[in-house]
C-alpha cells in the first residue's frame, strides 16, 4: 500500500509542480504536451526505482519528480528554479497540514474515530488511504491552485526571494517540530527548546517583509516615474503637433504673399482685392 501511495504521490505533486511552477516561470512546452512529458517520466520513474529499489519505491521519487517537473520543463534562472521549488514545497507542506487537519476532523465528527495521523505515511488501512487522496486531489488541489495563483500574481510585480525568506520560518518550524516529535520530550523542555531553535529564523521572516516593502517603494516610484514620462511624451506630441500647425500656417501665408504679388506686379488690382477679402474671411 504504501508503494502505491508512493506511485499516487509522484504523479499528483508532479503536475502540481508543473501548475505551480507555471505561474512563476516561463513554459517549455505548451501544458498538453508538458502533462504528457510528466506522464511519460513517471513512468519511467517507477520502473527505474522499481529496479533499483526491489524492497520499495522511495519517498525520494516523489522530490525528483517534482523537481523534473520545475527544472526540465521551464526556462529561468537556476536561482529563480530553486526558489520556485521551495515556494511549493512549503505550498504542498501547508496543504498537507491543512488536508490531515480536515480528514482528521471527518473522522471524529462522522465515524467517532480519533486517529492521530502526521501525514500521508500515517496511513494504515486501505480505506483511509482512498478517502486520503480523495481529499487531497479534491481539496488539495483547489488549495495550491488559490496560493498558486496567488504567488504568480506576486511575482509579476515583485522578486519571489522576499517571499522565500517570509515562508522559510514556517518551513523550519515544521522540521523542528517533527524533530522534537519523534524524541518524545516533556513538555516544558519541549516548549524551551523549540522557542530556543525558532529565534535565529525571525530575522528572516522580518528582513523578507523589509525586502518586500522596498520593492513596493520601489514600484510605486517606478509607476510615478513611468506617469511622468507619459505626461512628457504627451507634451512634446503637442508641441510637435503645434509646431506642424505653424509650419503649414507659415507656408500658406507664404502662397498667399506670393498670389498677391503677382497679381498686383501684372496690374490686376482689382482681383488682388477681391483675393485679399476671400483669405481674410
Amino acid at each position: 500500500m504504501y508503494e502505491y501511495e508512493i506511485i499516487f504521490g509522484a504523479l499528483l505533486y508532479s503536475v502540481w509542480a508543473f501548475y505551480f511552477s507555471r505561474q512563476i516561470l516561463e513554459e517549455r512546452f505548451s501544458p498538453q504536451k508538458t502533462y504528457l512529458l510528466i506522464l511519460l517520466t513517471h513512468v519511467v520513474l517507477i520502473i527505474g526505482g522499481r529496479r533499483i529499489f526491489p524492497n520499495g519505491i522511495p519517498i525520494i521519487l516523489v522530490h525528483l519528480s517534482n523537481i523534473i517537473s520545475i527544472a526540465a520543463f521551464h526556462y529561468g534562472s537556476i536561482k529563480k528554479k530553486i526558489l520556485t521549488y521551495f515556494l511549493y514545497s512549503n505550498t504542498v507542506m501547508l496543504m498537507e497540514m491543512l488536508v490531515m487537519c480536515l480528514y482528521i476532523s471527518v473522522q471524529r465528527i462522522f465515524f467517532h474515530s480519533a486517529k492521530g495521523l502526521i501525514s500521508m505515511n500515517s496511513v494504515t488501512s486501505p480505506v483511509d488511504m482512498v478517502i486520503l487522496c480523495t481529499v487531497m486531489l479534491t481539496a488539495g488541489t483547489f488549495m495550491l491552485k488559490l496560493i498558486a495563483d496567488l504567488t504568480g500574481t506576486f511575482s509579476r510585480y515583485y522578486s519571489i526571494a522576499p517571499l522565500a525568506q517570509i515562508f522559510f520560518p514556517f518551513y523550519w518550524f515544521c522540521i523542528i517540530l517533527s524533530l522534537l516529535c519523534n524524541y518524545q520530550l516533556k513538555f516544558n523542555f519541549y516548549s524551551v527548546l523549540f522557542l530556543t531553535l525558532s529565534i535565529p529564523v525571525i530575522p528572516i521572516f522580518l528582513r523578507g517583509m523589509r525586502n518586500i516593502r522596498i520593492q513596493e517603494k520601489n514600484r510605486v516610484l517606478r509607476e510615478k516615474q513611468i506617469e511622468l514620462l507619459k505626461e512628457q511624451l504627451e507634451f512634446f506630441n503637442d508641441m510637435e503637433t503645434e509646431y506642424q500647425n505653424l509650419r503649414k500656417w507659415n507656408h500658406d501665408i507664404e502662397n498667399h504673399l506670393l498670389s498677391m504679388n503677382y497679381l498686383m506686379k501684372n496690374g490686376r488690382y482689382e482681383e488682388a482685392d477681391k483675393y485679399l477679402h476671400n483669405i481674410s474671411r
